[in-house]
């Protein structure tokens, strides 16, 4: 089991993870992981919505160290917490009791170009471009006929 494939920004729910930035990030809303919470997760979107072994998760996460399965357990708890997520009705992170984890939230890659913005708003330059153009054009027409009427003809005695 490698995250090697996770590099790259993806989306796991509505929720966009950075993994570069050690970041989750949802409707302008975002959240920094701990570098060892993000490889979790990580390990979890790897395997595609299988259960993952704590032991599985350990040696991937914490290759050839000593650690207690309460620090798998706080990483845990700090990837429900960011999701806003409960153990009990999990939309993210389902506890397999005496086995492991499952991620039920989907994955899917992030476009290129695909930026997080607030709701509402464009999501690309040509829109944003575009929207931008035609407030000038409309500016540009109100102002040329309000100059029209400035030019009355002039009746001279």
């Amino acid at each position: 089991m490698t995250m090697e494939s996770w590099h790259q920004d993806i989306r796991i729910g509505e929720w966009r993870v950075s993994p570069k930035l050690n970041r989750l990030s949802n409707s302008g809303q975002s959240i920094q992981l701990k570098h060892k919470s993000m490889q979790v997760l990580l390990c979890l979107a790897d395997a595609d919505g299988d259960v993952v072994s704590r032991n599985d998760v350990m040696d991937v996460v914490w290759p050839g160290m000593t650690v207690t399965d309460d620090v798998l357990t706080q990483s845990i708890v700090e990837l429900r917490r960011a999701f806003g997520d409960d153990a009990k009705h999990p939309k993210y992170i389902e506890t397999i009791p005496k086995v492991g984890f499952r991620l039920v939230a989907p994955v899917t890659p992030v476009a290129n170009d695909e930026t997080d913005v607030l709701p509402g708003r464009p999501k690309n330059r040509a829109v944003l471009a575009a929207s931008l153009a035609a407030v000038i054009a409309i500016a540009l027409a109100i102002w040329a006929s309000l100059d029209n009427d400035d030019r009355s003809p002039v009746i001279q005695v």
